[in-house]
C-alpha cells in the first residue's frame, strides 16, 4: 500500500536531504517567532528581494519612498547592509540610497543622542 505521501505525488526526501532542511527552518522560525534578523542573510540577497517587493507596492504603499529609499529603510530595520551601496539585479547594477539620502524624506528616524 502507497504511503499517502505517495499518494499525493509530494518527493520523498531521503534522511539526509531532509537533514539539509532543517537550519533553514530553525533560521525561518527564530525570524518569525522572535522578530529578529536572520544576522546570516546576505545583504545583496535581501535587497534583491526588498527591490522586486517595492516594484509591486504603489508609491503610497511604500510611504512615499522610492526603490532606492525602500531598500534602505528596510536594511536599517533589519541592521544588514550597512556598507552596501549598490548590487547587481540581473547585469544591472542597482543602486541603495544612502542613510543621509533616507534621513533627509524621513528625519523621524533619527536617533537621539
Amino acid at each position: 500500500m502507497p504511503s499517502r505521501r505517495a499518494e499525493l505525488g509530494a518527493p520523498s526526501l531521503p534522511p539526509a536531504q531532509r537533514l539539509a532542511y532543517q537550519p533553514r527552518l530553525v533560521a525561518i522560525w527564530h525570524v518569525l517567532t522572535e522578530r529578529a534578523a536572520d544576522k546570516h542573510a546576505e545583504p545583496q540577497m535581501v535587497a534583491t528581494k526588498l527591490m522586486r517587493w517595492s516594484w509591486e507596492l504603489s508609491d503610497e504603499q511604500r510611504g512615499g519612498l522610492t526603490t532606492c529609499q525602500f531598500i534602505r529603510y528596510h536594511l536599517m530595520r533589519l541592521q544588514l547592509g550597512e556598507d552596501l551601496t549598490h548590487f547587481r539585479y540581473g547585469n544591472m547594477p542597482r543602486r541603495v540610497a544612502s542613510v543621509e539620502e533616507l534621513l533627509k524624506v524621513k528625519p523621524e528616524l533619527r536617533t537621539a543622542g
